[in-house]
């Protein structure tokens, strides 16, 4: 599981505009924020590492625009990508 986070840290930072904006030690809970190019608008994102037995963990992931009726796509392309980045990583552990 710290491994696990571990990899999601590392994958979400090397993404432009975020900014790493709280982490629960109890919970895994890390919550990030990254900002449109333009406009500077926010979008939260939040990761928890979930345990599933002694040597695997799964991710819950959320992603939400703050402003705004619809987001064209983008929180969903965004967690397929870091989903996708995760995996990559975690294979060469």
């Amino acid at each position: 599981e710290a491994d696990l986070a571990k990899v999601i840290d590392k994958v979400v930072m090397r993404s432009p505009r975020i900014s790493k904006i709280a982490t629960d030690s109890e919970t895994g809970r890390m919550e990030y924020v990254q900002r449109t190019l333009i406009f500077r608008f926010p979008d939260v994102i939040t990761f928890q590492s979930i345990p599933l037995t002694k040597d695997s963990s799964s991710v819950a992931i959320h992603s939400y625009s703050i402003y705004g009726a619809g987001d064209l796509g983008v929180n969903a392309k965004r967690v397929k990508t870091w989903l996708s980045e995760i995996d990559a990583e975690v294979k060469k552990l």
